[in-house]
This record gives structure tokens, sequence and C-alpha cells, in this order.
């Protein structure tokens, strides 16, 4: 009976690992596809067209950074931010305007501070919005851009020369962490245990989610320090040239059930933008009691879907007329609410400025 009970447990694993390592190939098994598209900027059309469109003096100019959840991962181009926004503000001001859409699926702050570096030249923005998402202090913050990960976030302490009894435990345990990674069946389990603890509210110690949660934006957390530096020089330049500069905190949106969890560090990105002149709008403000099955690409993707971007554009919209535009800040959420009411109807979006316009050095 327990030979029985083995061989069938050693079957199962066996054809677990097989049907897993299939469906890594084939994505045969998976319920739905998102479509990947390509966005360099530098080559497309676009690019061109807003760098030498005439200078409408009546006409806002607009420069979005990001990455992929402001990009419109799996979104049809027609239904992405950028499509909304320039079409709302053309509706609500009466007048077209130029938005250069910059953002580039896994941009961290130091892609966005060259995007940014590499066109504000040319096509004169009188309004720049950057999308910061929580994770956009991993990976190599370097001007080189790579897209390492950084490893200084797993705080490992460094070890003595000399080799003891617990070292050869923690060589062994690591071997045969090692071992059990190599089988992608209980690797896919693992995963989908750690994002349904995670979607619970579950934050263990130690993991990538706890360290986002307590010290991606700690002060002495490294890249932090340099993202800082590449937000402060995008701060710098917008405020000598008189650039009015939105800062767009990207929702996490499968966590919408349990964003509590995100107080902390919102309030420390919410700090030091309005530290350094910039508007901030927390992206999440509108979706607050919702459920992220609407609004959220996938049970376990965060992406925006299209609903999402529906309500980010009209978010963005009010922003960037609140801004650009003062004297119809009053009416912003008008503006640019959504046609159709229910249950994306928006709500002014949360908008905090700066006492003082004038960034640190």
């Amino acid at each position: 009976m327990l030979r029985r009970g083995l061989l069938f447990l050693i079957l199962l694993a066996c054809v677990g690992e097989a049907v897993v390592r299939f469906d890594e190939r084939t994505l045969f098994l998976r319920s739905s596809r998102v479509e990947d598209i390509g966005n360099d900027y530098k080559e497309r059309p676009e690019t061109w067209l807003a760098r030498t469109s005439p200078r409408n003096p009546a006409s806002l100019r607009i420069m979005l950074l990001g990455d992929s959840k402001l990009y419109g991962y799996g979104v049809r181009p027609e239904s992405r931010v950028t499509t909304q926004v320039a079409a709302r503000l053309e509706r609500g001001l009466g007048r077209s305007n130029y938005l250069f859409d910059l953002t580039r699926p896994g941009n961290n702050t130091s892609q966005n501070r060259q995007a940014f570096e590499s066109y504000v030249d040319s096509f004169m923005p009188s309004v720049v919005i950057l999308a910061y998402d929580h994770n956009d202090v991993y990976g190599d913050q370097s001007r080189s851009h790579s897209r390492a990960i950084d490893e200084t976030r797993l705080d490992v302490p460094s070890q003595e020369a000399t080799t003891t009894t617990k070292d050869r435990v923690a060589a062994t345990v690591a071997t045969i962490r090692d071992m059990l990674g190599r089988s992608h069946m209980l690797s896919f389990v693992l995963v989908k245990l750690n994002m349904e603890l995670k979607l619970a509210g579950v934050v263990i110690p130690g993991t990538e989610f706890e360290h986002l949660l307590n010290r991606s934006h700690a002060s002495d957390y490294p890249g932090w320090i340099e993202s800082q530096k590449h937000l402060a020089a995008i701060a710098r330049i917008c405020h000598d040239r008189g650039i009015a500069l939105i800062v767009y905190l990207v929702p996490d949106l499968e966590m919408l059930p349990r964003y509590a969890l995100f107080n902390g560090v919102d309030q420390s990105i919410a700090k030091y933008f309005v530290e350094i002149g910039a508007t901030f709008v927390n992206g999440v403000e509108p979706f607050r009691a919702q459920a992220g099955r609407d609004f959220a690409l996938s049970r376990y993707d965060g992406h925006p879907n299209e609903a999402a971007h529906l309500v980010m554009s009209s978010q963005l919209c009010a922003a960037v007329i609140a801004t650009a535009d003062p004297a119809r800040g009053s009416q912003a959420g008008r503006l640019c609410s959504n046609d159709a009411p229910g249950r994306n109807t928006i709500r002014s979006p949360a908008v905090r400025t700066a006492s003082s316009p004038d960034p640190p050095l």
C-alpha cells in the first residue's frame, strides 16, 4: 500500500512537471493571452510628429513618462490612457493638444529620466506627466540602464571567511533549494502560493512584497537614494523651464481589497514629490472600495485593463486641466468625467501641490 502510494506521488509529480513545462512553451492551458506590442519610441512616426509639430501657443504640449502600466500592456491602442487623455482634453478645453507618449514597458526611474532628457529640448512640453510605480526603485538606476535586479534589497549580512557548522547547513539547504528550484512544477506551485498569500494581505518577512512595502522607499535604501537623484533632476529642469510636473502614482490594482497595506509607502512617496515641487496624484483614489477583478488584467496581474484606463485617463485629464489651466480647475472633474454614469464614474482626483515651487538641487 505504501509502495503504491509512493509510486502514485512520483507519477503525479512527473505528469505535473511535464504539463507545466509544456504549458510554459505553448500557453496551451492559458485561459487568456496578452499581446505584448513593442513600443520603441525612438522609431515611431508619432515621435517625429510630436517633435516637429507647429507650436500653437493655445495648445498644451504634454509629455508622458512611465512603464507598462500606463503604456497599456494588453490594452487596445484606442483604449489606452494616452489616447483617452488626448480626446478628453480636446473635448474639455475645446482645442487640440499634443501628447507625446514616452512610456515603455520595464522603464524605471533612470530610464524615464533618459527619455525625458532625450526629448525635452525638441518637444518643449508645457506639462510632464510622470507615472511613478512602487517598483521603480528596483533595477539598475545607473545611466547604463541595465535591467538586472538590485540584489542589495536582500540585505544579506557579510559572512566570515571561516566555515562553521551553521555555514555547512546553510550551504546544504541552498543546494537543496537549487535542486528543487529546477522543478518547474514546484516553482509554479510556490509562485501561486505566494501570490495567493499576497492577495490575502499576508506579508511574509523576507519576501519581495515585504521589501516593497517596508524597505523600498526607506531613506537608506540604495535604489531609492539613486531614484531621488533622477527625480530631482527632472523636477529641476521642469522648474527652470516653467514646465508643470505632474506625478501620477500608479496603483497596484490586483491589491484593491487590501490596499491599506500600501498606506505607509504611499505617504512617503507623496511627501517626497510634494517637497520637490511636483503636483502629486494618487492613482488609487478613484478605485478605492472597488473590486480588483473589474480593473486588473487578471487575478495576479495588476496591469490596468481597459476599464481602468478609462478611469485613469479621466483622473489625469482633470489633473492636467487643474495644473495647466487654473481658471478651469474647479471644472476639471466635470470636463473630464466619463460620458456614461455607473461604477466607473470619477471623483475629483486627489491632487497635492507643494507650498514652495522650488525643488531641492
